[in-house]
């Protein structure tokens, strides 16, 4: 039998499969994965009763049915992703798939990204709207089965934003240095996040 998550590795790369095969490639490796799912529970059927003279029960039809089971949930998971980030993107707002892309370029750029000049390019209220603006984004942020995601989740999200749009993030003692040395803690950020979403 395989992982019972065969698609968590999927899930947290999908940007990066996104890139390489597009939405529509995704949506039907699913489709082939949860195919190919009924083909092994078929196979391993007739080799049962081909060795057995009887049809698979107990713990192995368990086993076998479990597996298929997983393989449907995880990909309809995956397709819910696909449709939610689809809609998410038409109403002009940030997807999670959009979120992973920006944790990883985050990565990737965070170091390369220089600090200085962030004074001159926000002013106090243009930076505190921007802020205002990644909250209310980030607070719209779902997992898989459209939960909102913890603001543990978003706190790196939040870093990746403002860097991205160039507001000269530094983490300093666990809050958010930004602008014109504006600054945010988590608990603050968990409470705006948090009065956004009421």
């Amino acid at each position: 039998m395989t992982d019972d998550k065969p698609f968590t590795h999927t899930l947290k790369n999908l940007d990066r499969l996104e890139d390489e095969i597009g939405r529509d490639g995704v949506e039907k490796l699913s489709e082939l994965w949860r195919q190919r799912s009924y083909e092994i529970e078929a196979q391993i059927t007739a080799a049962w009763y081909a060795a057995t003279g009887e049809l698979p029960e107990g713990e192995a039809d368990h086993l076998i049915r479990k597996h298929v089971r997983t393989v449907e949930r995880e990909s309809r998971n995956l397709e819910q992703e696909l449709r939610s980030a689809t809609i998410t993107e038409r109403a002009g707002a940030v997807s999670r798939i959009d979120l992973l892309r920006w944790r990883r370029g985050y990565s990737e750029t965070q170091s390369a990204k220089g600090k200085k000049g962030a004074e001159k390019r926000w002013s106090a209220s243009e930076a505190q709207q921007a802020f205002s603006s990644i909250i209310a984004t980030l607070a719209t942020a779902t997992d898989a089965l459209g939960d909102p995601l913890p603001p543990a989740e978003l706190w790196p999200e939040l870093y990746a934003e403002m860097d991205r749009i160039g507001l000269a993030p530094d983490e300093k003692g666990g809050a958010y240095i930004y602008g014109d040395g504006q600054e945010v803690t988590f608990s603050a950020f968990r409470r705006r996040i948090q009065r956004a979403r009421e």
